[in-house]
């Protein structure tokens, strides 16, 4: 048990470098695969710090992998998913995150089957939400995207990023 902890804390070590290496290096946008493995690594990192409370499941074609993508810009939505709608449920749940290529657009969607909230309310609280206001500034402005979240209390919340095909996205 001694020997596994060690390679844990390994792992997370290696998970965390890994992605402060690449919050720092420079660009403003990324290839969907690279954001996928930051993800991962944040994920990672969260579940073994909640004693492997929630799974994950990726849904994403492997010729999406090139599509390219405001960096750092999925990390956000999946830290939601698990800091509000994962840890605030005891037995934990599932995130998944899928991506499909439609005819004029990338969609990009994580979802949870966490507490959810009513979207009303969060209007109405006076908090400021950053963490959703930039992702979706970053994705208009690099991008002309959209974030669409809908989330129902008790079922849980899904956040879809669309961003329109133009010349060199994939």
């Amino acid at each position: 048990a001694l020997s596994r902890d060690v390679q844990e804390i390994a792992d997370i070590a290696a998970d965390m470098a890994a992605l402060y290496r690449y919050s720092i290096k420079g660009g403003v946008s990324a290839r969907l695969r690279d954001e996928l493995d930051i993800v991962r690594r944040y994920l990672e990192i969260m579940n073994a710090r909640m004693d492997g409370r929630f799974c994950v499941r990726f849904e994403v074609p492997e010729a999406l992998g090139e599509a390219s993508v405001p960096k750092m810009i999925l990390q956000p939505l999946v830290e939601n998913a698990v800091r509000y709608g994962i840890t605030e449920q005891e037995e934990g749940g599932t995130i998944w995150i899928q991506s499909k290529l439609t005819s004029d657009a990338v969609i990009i969607t994580i979802i949870d089957d966490g507490c959810g909230f009513d979207t009303a309310e969060t209007k109405a609280d006076g908090h400021t939400h950053i963490g959703i206001t930039n992702v979706r500034q970053r994705l208009e402005s690099q991008c002309h995207a959209s974030l669409a979240i809908i989330s129902i209390p008790g079922v849980g919340t899904k956040a879809e990023i669309t961003i329109p095909l133009k010349e060199g996205i994939l």
